[in-house]
């Protein structure tokens, strides 16, 4: 199945961004939102964190979303603003979507909702 990923909120209260190679501000949010919701394996996130910081250290594009489960941490990659054949299990607590863009340096990490998209 398709999903089209959309904002989950129109305030920036689930929103952590950077305009710099600095990203402790995301990293730190990653880790709490893993320390909150996972019961079990939260230490799954760490996988995540070397991802992300190899690719800001090595000028790498970055998009995924982070699917967050009572028992660890799921990744997705992005195409085009959607996830693309995928099964996400109805287990998943909250979406995140996690990016770097090494041209401008913004990274951002945002809670999202993801949208099944109908086949045609």
């Amino acid at each position: 199945m398709n999903y089209e990923i959309r904002s989950y909120s129109a305030y920036d209260n689930w929103t952590v961004t950077t305009n710099s190679k600095n990203v402790s501000d995301i990293m730190s949010k990653m880790v709490e939102r893993a320390g909150r919701i996972c019961e079990r394996y939260a230490s799954d996130i760490f996988y995540n964190l070397a991802d992300y910081d190899h690719a800001v250290q090595t000028a790498e594009k970055y998009d995924k979303v982070l699917c967050f489960r009572e028992n660890g941490v799921s990744t997705w990659g992005v195409r085009d603003d959607m996830i693309h054949n995928t099964y996400l299990s109805s287990e998943f607590i909250q979406y995140w979507r996690l990016r770097w863009n090494p041209n401008t340096e913004y990274g951002s990490f945002i809670r999202v909702t993801l949208r099944p998209i109908e086949e045609e």
